[in-house]
Parts: structure tokens; sequence; C-alpha cells
């Protein structure tokens, strides 16, 4: 299987359209959900409410581009690149990454002997 690997930041899953962008961070089925873990991981101080406040507003669906836009946005530069997880460089994690395939988006933390391990 091979993934694609977005870093810093096309797939979206599919949910009801939001008032707030708020409510989506916690919904596991969207790209949103890894904004707080990558951020965190980044060591970036804000809240949940200025990660809200860079997502779109009454959107079908939350992309990864609109994530990406996101991390814009609170003064992260983003790259997308096509490679495996396996192929990812240490100095570029953390990152965002989508699956090829299902889609399914997440950030590659670290990597262990067994290989890298993620939020997902």
């Amino acid at each position: 299987m091979s993934e694609t690997a977005i870093i810093k930041g096309q797939q979206a899953s599919p949910h009801t359209p939001l008032a707030r962008p708020i409510d989506i961070l916690g919904d596991r089925r969207s790209p949103a959900s890894c904004l707080p873990v990558m951020l965190a991981q980044l060591n970036w101080t804000g809240d949940m409410e200025a990660i809200a406040e860079c997502l779109p507003y009454f959107s079908d669906d939350i992309s990864l581009v609109d994530v990406r836009n996101a991390l814009v946005a609170l003064g992260y530069r983003t790259t997308a690149r096509r490679m495996t997880l396996e192929a990812v460089d240490d100095r570029l994690r953390p990152c965002l990454f989508a699956l090829e395939g299902d889609g399914r988006t997440g950030v590659l933390v670290g990597r262990t002997e067994a290989g890298p391990y993620a939020y997902i």
C-alpha cells in the first residue's frame, strides 16, 4: 500500500455542515481532528478557539487543504509531497499525511524499530 505524505499540513470525510468549526476538531473522521495534535507536536500555545477561527464556517466538509490553510493562518509554512511514510525524513516531523486509497489522515509523530507511528 502506498501512502501520500503531506508535510506540515485531499480527501475529506463527509459530515453534517457545521455552524462552528470547533465542533469538527473532535471528529476523528475529519482531517481537522489532526490540527490539535499537529500543533501540540509543534509546541504551539494557542487554544481550540484560535484553531477553529482558521477553519471554514458552514462547510459541508473540512479537507486536508483546509487544514493546511489553517496552519498557514497560524503562521506555519506548508508543502505537499508524495512519498511513503517510511521515506519521510526525521527532520520533517511532525507532518500531516493522507493515506492513498482510503483517504484517512493523520499526524506522523515519530519512528520506532517497527516503523513510523502516527495519530490517525
